[in-house]
């Protein structure tokens, strides 16, 4: 199943304002995935919750920074990593890392 360029074009609507550089993916995914996500509706939405729990797990980005790329909010982020069975690693440099990006929501998300 491939994503319609109309539908690739909602997929700006789940980037934070703040975020620079985007880049636009056009995906296929076969029906059968697709139906075994679940997801009926915003799939975009779903695959980048995904994509930020993996990639928080990997340890690749801190926890601030795969709540803003989930587009969740922050209890929501949490929750979604009980469901797939991750760990909160939070530890001082993640605590810096939120901190920052509160600074700059407070400022106006730039």
């Amino acid at each position: 199943m491939a994503v319609k360029a109309g539908k690739a074009a909602r997929f700006r609507d789940i980037i934070l304002p703040g975020v620079i550089g985007v880049r636009e993916v056009l995906l296929r995914i076969p029906d059968e995935m697709h139906e075994a996500l679940g997801v009926r509706r915003e799939l975009a939405k779903e695959i980048m919750k995904r994509l930020a729990v993996s990639l928080y797990a990997e340890r690749r980005i801190s926890l601030g920074k795969a709540v803003e790329f989930s587009g969740l909010g922050y209890s929501a982020f949490l929750e979604a990593l009980a469901d797939f069975g991750v760990n909160l690693d939070y530890d001082e440099q993640d605590l810096m890392d939120d901190l920052e990006t509160l600074g700059r929501l407070r400022r106006g998300g730039g």
